[in-house]
């Protein structure tokens, strides 16, 4: 889902969403709430993901990692081997795709 955010040259913009992580525990969470500003880097279709090492998760620290996912049990059950979860940070790493409703 995206949503169209008023363009502004300067000033605050309060954005409120509560599908996002931080609203899970916090109500009517806002970005003023983790910090006090940001920086304007470049539109989020100027931005590019990163390279996936294969050898990231392997055999050897797969139980490891699954261990870390406990909070996300229906995403746990989806992981069925290294290479899931391989595939899964390579989507989440790109960046146009993911963000490609934003301009």
């Amino acid at each position: 889902m995206s949503k169209k955010i008023p363009s502004k040259k300067v000033g605050k913009r309060i954005i409120q969403d509560d599908n996002t992580y931080y609203a899970i525990a916090h109500n009517d969470f806002k970005l003023e709430d983790l910090c006090d500003g940001y920086i304007y880097q470049r539109s989020l279709a100027d931005y590019e993901g990163c390279a996936v090492d294969p050898a990231f998760i392997n055999t050897g620290n797969f139980e490891e990692v699954l261990k870390c996912l406990t909070p996300y049990p229906d995403f746990k059950k989806s992981i069925k081997c290294p290479a899931d979860m391989l595939k899964d940070i390579e989507q989440t790493a790109n960046i146009k795709m993911r963000f490609r409703n934003f301009k």
